[in-house]
């Protein structure tokens, strides 16, 4: 126990060496030292109760901002490997936060003001680009099914990747970025796929009206879309909340 904290106590001061540098903007020496951090930060995050919610959100947000400094910190042919760290920063993240008794008693609006953090790796996530010539973590969000789409751990709840993909599609909207909304279409359909099948009527009905906004601006109405309105009402007119 002792030469596992004491690695843990090294893996810090190499995190605040990292941090220090990367604050200065010498992103290779940052990386370095950050790697260095990462192999000495093993231990498996706390369950639920082997430790206080406390302790488990400070293991775990320690870890994720190793994994997502790290990330920002690879530069023009490191994509792959810069997405592949911020991800699992945000599976990471998911194992500890409360989103499924969040997303029971919250709106997606009220979910993103609490959850800051998961908005800001899933937003660094979407925004990825594919092209290799003009990469920055930022600029044009990622192809359906595409190597930079985002994978959760399989034991993460459902209820949590749906959440994700509205995320997802909120974050599309306020990009102006060509074929943000077929990415958005196609979110919204995985992410009602999901409600339904969990029997969550008034959030697949919160979908829907995301996907009648799309063909909206797309201009690509159609009977599928006015009958998917009609579920709407029904949804709103039938459910007991």
């Amino acid at each position: 126990m002792q030469d596992n904290q004491a690695l843990q106590f090294t893996g810090n001061q190499y995190f605040n060496c990292g941090n220090a540098f990367y604050k200065a903007g010498l992103r290779k020496e940052a990386k370095f030292v950050l790697e260095k951090s990462l192999e000495l930060d093993f231990s498996p995050i706390p369950t639920q109760g082997e430790t206080t919610e406390e302790e488990r959100t400070r293991v775990s947000t320690a870890r994720c901002r190793k994994l997502e400094m790290l990330g920002e910190c690879c530069g023009k042919g490191e994509e792959k490997d810069a997405f592949a760290l911020i991800l699992e920063a945000l599976n990471v993240h998911l194992t500890s936060t409360e989103v499924v008794r969040d997303a029971a008693v919250m709106s997606l609006a009220q979910i993103m003001r609490k959850q800051e953090y998961l908005m800001r790796l899933v937003g660094a996530l979407t925004r990825f680009s594919k092209d290799q010539q003009d990469w920055s973590p930022g600029e044009v969000p990622m192809e359906v099914d595409d190597e930079f789409s985002i994978v959760l751990n399989e034991d993460l709840p459902v209820e949590v990747r749906a959440i994700v993909y509205e995320l997802q599609i909120d974050i599309l909207l306020g990009l102006t970025i060509p074929g943000q909304y077929v990415l958005a279409q196609t979110l919204c359909h995985k992410a009602m796929t999901i409600y339904e099948e969990g029997n969550f009527p008034l959030r697949r009905a919160r979908v829907i009206e995301r996907l009648l906004f799309l063909a909206v601006v797309s201009g690509d109405i159609t009977g599928d879309h006015l009958d998917l309105g009609a579920t709407i009402v029904r949804a709103l007119t039938t459910t007991k909340v």
